[in-house]
């Protein structure tokens, strides 16, 4: 697979994300005991090998307390039987599971980082790369009676929440339809809103369906005020991420402008990049980087800032960093050869080549078919390589 450096940085949208609130926490407390460290690890290894390594739809949800989960969403609600129901029904968990997995599948990986804690809740930060780009989800842990190591909420980056208050937002259509009143009183939505939730509920359907294009188009039929509500923001920018790279670009800024506080670091990436704030992007790029205690993989993004910054040794150093630090990540190899096919540094393509083949397990393609490749296949070292690939 030929694959090249992009223009964006593209952020994961679509798994685990559908509101967004204040920007999720993983400021660190002193460590845990050993014993329940070690637990926790060897439990988290085993997830990761089961989704990265095996593509299991099953993991995540069987990993899951459906039960403990389902407290979180509706904690401080009276829920009809039928919805608290609802939310215990295995198919949720299902969902999220087989999304994870699916991911994996098409070529993305789902990596644990770290084990660390919050409030002494035990907690393990993953990171999911896919085609559509990067995301983390911070698993909150319990031990449960049984001595089993279970998940009882995630962290998702991308939209700065828990999964259980995005969860808890969606009960807004659902009750919503049954009860206005007691909708707006519980959940504590705006008049607005209220006033207009058959139309919320289409769009929030279509978003769900997957119907990106209708989604989109139902959400700018909205009154302005609620199309500055955070949550549909998010669900528009999921919907335009998928149909219209303009409009994408356009309403991450506007969320940028509208909820500056919420605004995390990995979601301001795309919108700094757009900008060709290359300085500010890499100022964010740190940040993120200290909140989540280390990622080779963010490495990329500095490397692809300084290229734009025609800065091609700190570029270098940057790809290389992060091959030191991961060097079975494609991504890293992919934006090194980039950078030196524009430098004409045939030499050091062609080791960077066998690099992502021998380390990285990448199955190339025939680069003589590719464009950018037009000049190295040309040279004599492309040349040289080309016939040692072809024995």
């Amino acid at each position: 697979m030929i694959r090249y450096l992009p223009i964006g940085v593209r952020l994961v949208l679509t798994t685990l994300c559908v509101g967004l609130g204040g920007t999720a926490s993983v400021a660190a407390e002193p460590p845990a005991d050993a014993a329940l460290t070690k637990k926790v690890t060897d439990w988290a290894q085993r997830l990761e090998d089961r989704i990265d390594q095996q593509a299991d739809p099953k993991a995540f949800a069987e990993a899951m307390d459906a039960a403990k989960f389902a407290d979180r969403i509706s904690q401080g609600l009276s829920l009809p039987p039928e919805i608290r129901q609802g939310l215990l029904s295995p198919k949720l968990a299902a969902s999220l599971s087989q999304k994870i997995a699916q991911n994996v599948e098409s070529g993305g990986s789902y990596r644990l980082l770290r084990i660390h804690q919050v409030n002494q809740e035990p907690r393990a930060l993953f990171r999911m790369l896919g085609e559509g780009g990067v995301n983390y989800h911070d698993l909150h842990l319990i031990v449960d009676a049984h001595g089993h190591v279970r998940i009882v909420d995630v962290d998702v980056y991308i939209t700065g929440e828990a999964l259980s208050q995005t969860m808890r937002r969606s009960l807004v259509p659902v009750l919503g339809l049954r009860n206005q009143t007691f909708a707006a009183k519980a959940l504590g939505i705006q008049d607005e809103y209220s006033k207009h939730l058959p139309q919320v509920v289409k769009v929030t359907a279509a978003a769900r369906k997957g119907e990106h294009a209708e989604a989109l188009a139902l959400y700018r039929e909205l009154p302005p005020a609620l199309q500055k509500h955070q949550g549909l923001m998010m669900i528009a920018i999921n919907a335009s991420q998928q149909v219209d790279e303009e409009a994408y670009l356009k309403l991450l800024q506007a969320y940028c402008k509208e909820f500056p506080q919420s605004s995390g670091d990995l979601i301001l990436l795309d919108v700094l990049h757009a900008k060709r704030k290359f300085d500010e992007l890499l100022q964010a790029v740190d940040r993120l980087d200290r909140k989540l205690g280390g990622d080779a993989y963010l490495h990329t993004f500095r490397g692809a800032a300084h290229m734009e910054k025609k800065d091609f040794p700190a570029a270098r150093r940057a790809f290389e960093a992060c091959i030191r630090g991961e060097p079975k990540l494609a991504d890293a190899y992919w934006g090194y050869i980039t950078l030196e096919l524009q430098q004409k540094n045939f030499t050091k393509v062609t080791e960077l080549l066998t690099a992502v083949q021998t380390k990285a397990g990448v199955e190339l393609e025939d680069l003589t078919k590719a464009e950018e490749y037009a000049d190295f296949v040309k040279s004599p070292e492309g040349k040289a390589w080309l016939k040692k690939q072809a024995r």
